[in-house]
C-alpha cells in the first residue's frame, strides 16, 4: 500500500515537472525577442555586409521599445552612419553603371538605397542626371545608328538600332516613380515646443555657413544635429533658414528655365525637410517647375513628330514622362497615342516603298528608285533601313557617273571601242541613264561607220584599186 502511494506521488511530480517544462517552452517561445537579441542581429548582418538587413533591424528597435532610450539614441546614429555609407557605395555603383550606359542598373542602385532612405539627396538628385544622360546617349547613339546606315555599314547601324529601341520599350515605371515624391512629396519638420539646454559648441558650423551664405551645406549640418537631439529648436531654426533661401534661389532658377539648377535646390529642400510653410511651398514649386519641363519636352516631341522623326520623338517622350505631372497628364497621353498612331502608319508605307524601291534598283531603274526612296523617307527620316537603300543607291549612281565620265574622256581621244564599253557599264548598272545611252548608240554608229569604211578600204585594195583606197 505504501509503495503504490509513492509511486502515484512519483508520478504526479512527474507531470508537474512535464507541464513546467512544457509551460517554460510555452513562455519562451511567446515572449519577445529582447532589445538587445535585436541590437546583436543588426551588428551581425552588418558585419556580414548587409547594410539593408541592418537598418530593418535598428528601425525595429526604434519603433518597438520606445523605452529604451539608450539604444534609440544609439540606433538613430548607426542608422544616419549606415545610411550614409550606403548612399556612398550605391550613388557611386550608379555613376559606374552610367558610365558603361547600363541605365537599368544606375536606376536599380539609386532604387535600392531610395527604397530605405526615400529622402536621400544623392540618390534623388542622380535621378535627373541619369534621365538627361540617357536621353542624350540615346539620341546621339541613334544618331550614330543613321550615319552608319548612310556609310554603308549596316550590320553595326542595326545592332546600335535595336540596342536603343529595347532600352525605349523597357519598363521604367518604378525609376520614375522615385522620381516623383521630388514633385510631390513633402517632409515636414515640426518645431519643437521647447529646447533642452543646449551647447553653443553644437552650432559651430551652422554659425559659420550661415554667416558664409552656405544655404545647402547649412541644411545638412542643421540636419544632422535635428536626427541626434529632435528637440534643438536652434537647429530647425537654421534648418528653415536655409531651405527658405533655397527655395528663393529655386525660385528664381525656374523663373530664368534653369530646370536642373532648381530641381536641385527643390530635391535639397525635401531631402533635408523643412516647416510646413516651406514644405508645402516646395511642393507648389515642383509641381510649377515640373509643368514648365515637361511641356517644354511635349513641344519638342510634337515638333519630331510632325517631322516623322520618330525614335527621336520617342527618346523625348521619355523625358515628358519622368516630369509628369497631373496638369500635363492629358497633353502628355494624347501625344504619346499620336506618335504611336502615326508611327505604325509610317512604318507600314515605308516598308511597301522600301520593297518597289529594291525592286527598282534590282531592275537597274535607279531614276525611278531615288523618287521611291525620297518618298519613303519623307515618311521616316529616321529609318536606318531607308537610309542604307539610299546609301547603297548612291554609289551605283555614281559608280554608273563614273563609267559615263570616262567614256566621254576615251570619246576625245578617239578611243572608241573602249568609250563605248564604258557607255555600256553605265547604262547596266543604270538603265535609266539617257545620256549614257546616246552617246553609246552616237559611238557605235562611228565604229559601224569606220568598220564599213575599213571593209571597203580593204576590198579595194584587193581590187589594186589604189584610188578608192586612198579615199
Amino acid at each position: 500500500m505504501l509503495s503504490h502511494v509513492k509511486l502515484v506521488a512519483v508520478k504526479m511530480v512527474f507531470f508537474r515537472v512535464l507541464i513546467s517544462f512544457f509551460s517554460l517552452l510555452f513562455i519562451v517561445a511567446a515572449y519577445p525577442e529582447s532589445v538587445r537579441d535585436i541590437w546583436q542581429k543588426a551588428e551581425k548582418a552588418k558585419e556580414q555586409g548587409d547594410i539593408r538587413l541592418s537598418v530593418v533591424y535598428l528601425r525595429s528597435i526604434i519603433e518597438n521599445f520606445p523605452r529604451e532610450k539608450s539604444y534609440i539614441e544609439k540606433a538613430k546614429a548607426e542608422i544616419i552612419h549606415l545610411l550614409s555609407y550606403l548612399s556612398q557605395q550605391q550613388v557611386s555603383l550608379a555613376r559606374e553603371k552610367m558610365q558603361g550606359k547600363d541605365w537599368q542598373g544606375a536606376e536599380s542602385a539609386l532604387e535600392s538605397i531610395l527604397e530605405l532612405d526615400p529622402y536621400c539627396f544623392e540618390a534623388l538628385l542622380l535621378l535627373y542626371t541619369v534621365e538627361n544622360k540617357r536621353a542624350e546617349s540615346l539620341y546621339k547613339d541613334y544618331q550614330q545608328a543613321l550615319i552608319a546606315a548612310s556609310s554603308g555599314e549596316i550590320d553595326s547601324a542595326r545592332k546600335i538600332s535595336a540596342n536603343v529601341e529595347k532600352e525605349l520599350a523597357r519598363d521604367r515605371k518604378s525609376f520614375r516613380e522615385k522620381g516623383q515624391v521630388v514633385k510631390e512629396g513633402r517632409n515636414v519638420i515640426s518645431a519643437p515646443a521647447s529646447s533642452f539646454f543646449e551647447s553653443p559648441n553644437i552650432y559651430r558650423g551652422c554659425i559659420l555657413l550661415d554667416n558664409q551664405g552656405r544655404w545647402l551645406e547649412l541644411a545638412v549640418e542643421a540636419k544632422k544635429i535635428i536626427l541626434l537631439r529632435p528637440r534643438a529648436k536652434k537647429a530647425f531654426d537654421y534648418l528653415n533658414k536655409a531651405t527658405t533661401k533655397l527655395l528663393n534661389e529655386a525660385d528664381s532658377f525656374c523663373r530664368a528655365g534653369k530646370w536642373e539648377s532648381c530641381f536641385e535646390n527643390l530635391t535639397a529642400v525635401l531631402s533635408f525637410g523643412s516647416g510646413v510653410e516651406n514644405s508645402v511651398r516646395r511642393e507648389n514649386l515642383a509641381k510649377e517647375c515640373a509643368e514648365a519641363v515637361c511641356n517644354y519636352w511635349c513641344d519638342q516631341a510634337e515638333s519630331l513628330i510632325r517631322e516623322n522623326n520618330f525614335i527621336p520623338a520617342r527618346v523625348v517622350l521619355d523625358m515628358a514622362a519622368f516630369y509628369l505631372c497631373e496638369p500635363t497628364r492629358l497633353r502628355y497621353q494624347n501625344l504619346h497615342e499620336s506618335w504611336a498612331v502615326n508611327f505604325e502608319k509610317a512604318n507600314r508605307k515605308v516598308n511597301d516603298l522600301e520593297r518597289k524601291g529594291k525592286r527598282l534598283i534590282a531592275e537597274r531603274h535607279l531614276s525611278d528608285a531615288k523618287e521611291v526612296l525620297k518618298e519613303a523617307l519623307t515618311e521616316r527620316k529616321d529609318s536606318v533601313e531607308i537610309c542604307y537603300l539610299s546609301s547603297q543607291l548612291e554609289n551605283m549612281v555614281k559608280q554608273a557617273q563614273e563609267h559615263y565620265q570616262l567614256g566621254l574622256l576615251l570619246l576625245e581621244k578617239r578611243d572608241l571601242l573602249v568609250a563605248s564599253k564604258e557607255f555600256e557599264a553605265a547604262c547596266l548598272i543604270n538603265s535609266q541613264m539617257e545620256d549614257a545611252a546616246r552617246q553609246k548608240e552616237k559611238v557605235d554608229w562611228e565604229i559601224k561607220d569606220c568598220q564599213e569604211k575599213l571593209e571597203q578600204a580593204k576590198a579595194s585594195f584587193e581590187d589594186q584599186d589604189l584610188a578608192n583606197a586612198q579615199s
